[in-house]
């Protein structure tokens, strides 16, 4: 049986209000009675219930954190950059993966805000669009802060990456590296990041009088088994020859480039390609990709940062949103400089 704060008041020769309130460093307990229930708190090998101190303070220092995919190493490193933090400021991070599921997600953030979550941080799936089941969990004072997959139209702090210049940046490349007709292969259309890589990528053809040409714009998804065999046929017979590939995630690059050189098309001698999210899968394969870096480690860093700012009151009654950008930067490899 586990000693309680009654057994220590008896080993001191104190109250048991005493102890309760040297153990949580009260001001008005003296160090020298502090030392001696800590001394002997540790030599009854006692553990405060943190549990019921919540229950006491309301506060529960639990942040809940919920991403499309556990695979993938941005949502890994963007985890791990929140877990540092939250560490640090006595937070517990519950880690929760929707697996593309609107019905998951909706039943995570239950959970969660059952389980007594003081905040929340999202990055949505490819099915979310509206937002009322998340309206639903802040209407219970519970913060909700998106993390590289948000809403357009939701009143919530967003930390993104700036996906549209990072979009521009990736199809600028492919020009100056030679390439005009650039094949696209977009990201669920639902998604913002998604629709913002493509828009930067129209943008950049058009600052280098580059014709779009809406043929060479191939849905797919994220990763590399939401891969359709058939774009491979869109690229190789398209109206014009393909000389660049710009794609929204480095998976799908990775697995454009893979079944291209099956075909025998030489990269990066005949097609250029260039992915985004410096996935490690881009060093494995050969020629190694050309990619987009994203900061994830920084993107959570920022996310539970403004998280905790409004779970400790810091700007309650602001009504403007805030939206941070992390740094997005140009890494070229082997697939498009040779």
């Amino acid at each position: 049986m586990s000693n309680t704060i009654k057994d220590i008041a008896k080993k001191v020769g104190v109250s048991t209000s005493t102890v309760s309130r040297a153990l949580n460093d009260h001001k008005n307990i003296s160090e020298k009675t502090k030392r001696k229930v800590r001394k002997a708190a540790e030599e009854m090998n006692f553990q405060k219930n943190s549990w019921a101190s919540a229950l006491r303070t309301k506060k529960t220092r639990i942040v809940g954190v919920i991403v499309p995919s556990l695979t993938n190493p941005f949502f890994a490193r963007a985890i791990s950059g929140v877990q540092n933090i939250a560490n640090e400021n006595g937070c517990r991070v519950v880690i929760c993966q929707s697996n593309e599921s609107l019905e998951m997600e909706i039943a995570q953030l239950n959970t969660l805000a059952a389980s007594g979550a003081e905040g929340i941080l999202l990055s949505v799936t490819a099915e979310t669009v509206g937002s009322e089941h998340i309206e639903s969990i802040e209407k219970q004072g519970i913060p909700v802060v998106f993390f590289d997959r948000a809403l357009d139209n939701h009143h919530a702090d967003k930390v993104e990456a700036d996906d549209f210049g990072a979009g521009r940046m990736a199809t600028k490349h492919l020009i100056d590296r030679g390439c005009k007709h650039i094949v696209h292969l977009e990201g669920p259309p639902s998604l913002r990041n998604s629709r913002n890589r493509k828009e930067g990528y129209l943008a950049a053809l058009r600052e280098n009088n580059l014709p779009i040409d809406e043929s060479l714009i191939i849905s797919t998804g994220y990763e590399s088994d939401q891969f359709d065999e058939q774009i491979i046929e869109k690229i190789i017979n398209a109206s014009q020859k393909v000389d660049g590939i710009f794609a929204v995630s480095d998976p799908i690059a990775a697995t454009a480039l893979v079944k291209l050189k099956k075909r025998g098309i030489r990269v990066p001698e005949d097609i250029k390609i260039i992915g985004f999210g410096n996935d490690p899968i881009g060093e494995l394969i050969e020629p190694n990709l050309s990619t987009i870096t994203q900061m994830p480690l920084e993107m959570g860093v920022e996310a539970i940062n403004l998280l905790m700012e409004t779970m400790d009151g810091k700007g309650a009654k602001r009504k403007t949103v805030r939206q941070v950008y992390t740094e997005a930067s140009l890494l070229p490899r082997e697939s498009t400089i040779g």
